[in-house]
């Protein structure tokens, strides 16, 4: 209660109390959380009216109490007696509560991320744990007679359980809960554990019937219902069941193949199947284990819990059988507490197991089974949530073990199909391989042709030939490697033989052009060869007359001099020739001018004048031997300057150019000189 000393708000506790309710203790009641919230208003009230009479402030999570209690008086006479919590709200409207007031506050705000939680949502979680905890203490149970109260007139039993409310919804659900413990007891006469102590009747009676309802709606909300349903009653349309019906179906199992296929072989004995069989094991050991883990249950005790569900029990949870000697009848569970030492535990294992391993492996769970669960250290909220979550890996993977039976069943197109995949690796491979192609099987010629495979493939195992498949991947996938490879080292000779070929033209185009760049160069000589030739001959012809006139009559010694020194005096001397360019056409010229430049015609005539005045008294011969003279000094002259690299070649140049520069005109007045000394001389 508040405390509003000094204007701070406190809470103290004043009083308290707990209190629980089974189904148990009234078949005919439905046990949901607002039956509780309204149980927990009425034991409130039954303490604060003796205590209080003020007004009061009662805040809970439950929106639908809070609706019934504003509703309490409405229509009473009319509607009372088919309300749900009938039982209760009556009680209420005795205390009468008119100054009383239900407040909501939002329940569980502790597991929405990022809210902050006022000081009454503290409080409704703080009492949600209290409540939580209130299922181990037996003396707070409540039952029958306290909550229904004694008998009166008007009131509606069955089974000798008073309804309390929704008439129309119980009697259809009591109805349905006769029938299914009816077939119950038929199954367990032969089904039972061997150390079953109870009746069939009474075993069945024990079955939790409320944790079954929640899992069979939450099976219908999802689709799975039906199947569930036809698992446990055994009305799978097996091979078994069908053969019956239609003589030409052989019966065997559709997966291997080995034996006659009914609901047993197919959950318990089936190879083909053993992976889901085995993933079913593996997901309820881990259910069990990690919800009781974290308790303070027992470990030992953990794992006496999980041998309830091995691969050892499941070979009794089998369905119908062609014949009913095959059937395993009675399940012997004794392993189970074989490592239990505490009595009090074995007789708990006992108590849940006396149904045997076909209940079990159906989803019928004792009652005791939580309870047993709360009392052996875990809290009431693990313990249903291990028994849930049991139930639903349980009824998945026995749906997944059917569905995928009729997986391969159904499609009919199951081997032929792998038979078609086969044909088709077949073929890849050999293509890869560069084989030849059949065109019958699409492979090589040794190959089997698709009704051959087919047929050889009906005596396979599903396993068996997705093994041989995936070898038959491996190979086609090497090969199709083999393959591009070979052709990548082929594409690579074929580019170094391009490569090669390219090579090998450019070096003939290259020999080409240095062959015609050659002869340009030969044809260019010769045509210069052939030019001084003519300018030479040319040479001759015009400067060549006098001389021969003036050497007539000698030896032929003298004529060769006569005649080749007018040429060499007339010819300069070019050095080596300049080649034409690579592309053609004609040889660039050189630097400083083509041709040399001749001696002017004066230099000349004032040279020859000065040479003829110092001989003139010498005799005719001497004068004769003087010029041979001098033509040998002017040839070597000609020499020295040719060898005298830059300077004396601009030089020389310079003087050839003057010589050049007389023309015709210049030589014509050289030779009148030249015979007019020669007359004074005589």
């Amino acid at each position: 209660m508040p405390d509003l000393k000094n204007d701070t708000l406190t809470w103290s506790e004043v009083a308290n109390g707990a209190g629980w309710e089974s189904e148990w203790d009234n078949r005919a009641t439905v046990q949901t959380s607002t039956r509780m919230e309204t149980m927990g208003v009425l034991r409130a009230a039954d303490w604060a009216t003796v205590k209080w009479n003020g007004p009061t402030k009662l805040r809970l999570d439950n929106k639908a109490t809070i609706t019934r209690f504003d509703k309490r008086y409405e229509r009473v006479k009319e509607q009372d007696w088919k309300r749900p919590d009938n039982d209760l709200w009556r009680q209420m409207r005795k205390h009468g509560l008119n100054n009383w007031k239900l407040e909501w506050v939002k329940g569980h705000a502790d597991k929405e991320k990022g809210h902050v939680l006022t000081k009454h949502e503290t409080k409704n979680i703080v009492a949600d744990k209290l409540a939580d905890a209130i299922y181990e203490n037996e003396e707070a149970r409540e039952t029958e007679s306290s909550t229904v109260g004694p008998p009166t007139v008007g009131q509606i039993r069955i089974g000798g359980h008073v309804l309390t409310g929704n008439i129309t919804k119980t009697l259809a659900r009591m109805a349905k809960e006769r029938r299914a413990l009816k077939w119950m007891e038929k199954e367990l006469q032969n089904h039972k554990a061997e150390h079953a102590e109870n009746e069939a009747e009474q075993i069945a009676s024990n079955i939790d019937m409320q944790l079954l309802r929640e899992h069979a709606t939450k099976l219908a909300t999802h689709g799975k219902f039906t199947k569930y349903i036809k698992i446990v009653h055994s009305a799978v349309a097996t091979n078994n069941v069908m053969v019956r019906r239609d003589r030409k179906e052989s019966g065997l199992c559709p997966c291997c193949g080995e034996k006659p296929e009914t609901l047993h072989h197919l959950m318990t004995e089936c190879r083909e199947l053993n992976e889901t069989r085995n993933e079913m094991a593996k997901n309820i050991r881990d259910v069990i284990t990690r919800n009781l883990g974290e308790s303070e249950m027992d470990k030992t005790l953990i794992r006496a819990i999980t041998k309830i569900w091995s691969k050892e029990t499941m070979r009794h949870a089998a369905g119908r059988d062609e014949s009913k000697a095959h059937r395993p009848k009675t399940s012997n569970m004794e392993r189970v507490w074989e490592e239990i030492a505490a009595p009090e535990q074995i007789a708990w294992l006992k108590n849940i197991t006396e149904g045997g391993a076909r209940m079990l492996w159906d989803g019928r769970i004792h009652r005791e089974f939580i309870s047993g669960m709360r009392r052996f250290g875990a809290t009431n909220g693990r313990a249903k949530k291990t028994a849930k979550e049991l139930l639903e890996k349980i009824t998945e993977h026995k749906i997944k073990l059917v569905d995928e039976r009729h997986k391969i069943k159904h499609k009919e197109t199951e081997k032929p199909r792998m038979a078609m995949e086969i044909i088709k690796l077949w073929k890849e491979a050999d293509e890869a391989n560069g084989k030849g192609v059949n065109s019958a099987t699409g492979g090589a010629k040794q190959r089997m042709s698709l009704e051959e495979l087919t047929k050889h493939l009906r005596d396979k195992s599903i396993k068996s030939i997705q093994e041989w498949i995936e070898r038959l991947r491996l190979q086609e996938t090497a090969a199709r490697d083999k393959r591009k490879r070979r052709e990548r080292s082929e594409k690579t000779k074929t580019n170094l033989g391009r490569v090669e070929e390219e090579r090998a033209k450019q070096a003939a185009e290259t020999k080409q052009k240095r062959t015609k760049r050659t002869q340009a160069i030969t044809k260019w000589l010769k045509s210069q060869e052939e030019d001084e030739e003519q300018e030479n001959d040319k040479a001759d012809k015009q400067g060549g007359g006098g001389k021969r006139r003036r050497t007539s009559g000698k030896g032929e010694k003298g004529k060769e001099t006569q005649t080749t020194q007018p040429t060499k005096t007339a010819t300069p001397k070019r050095g080596p020739p300049t080649p034409p360019p690579p592309g053609g056409g004609r040889p660039a010229a050189k630097r400083g001018g083509g041709k040399r430049p001749r001696k002017t015609a004066a230099r000349a005539v004032a040279g020859r004048r000065r040479a003829g005045g110092q001989k003139e008294t010498e005799g005719r011969g001497r004068k004769r031997g003087g010029e041979k003279t001098g033509g040998e000094e002017e040839r070597r002259t000609r020499r020295k300057s040719g060898e005298g690299g830059e300077k004396g070649g601009k030089r020389k140049g310079e003087e050839e150019g003057e010589e050049e520069s007389m023309g015709e005109g210049g030589g014509e007045e050289v030779d009148e000189e030249e015979r007019e000394a020669e007359e004074k001389g005589d």
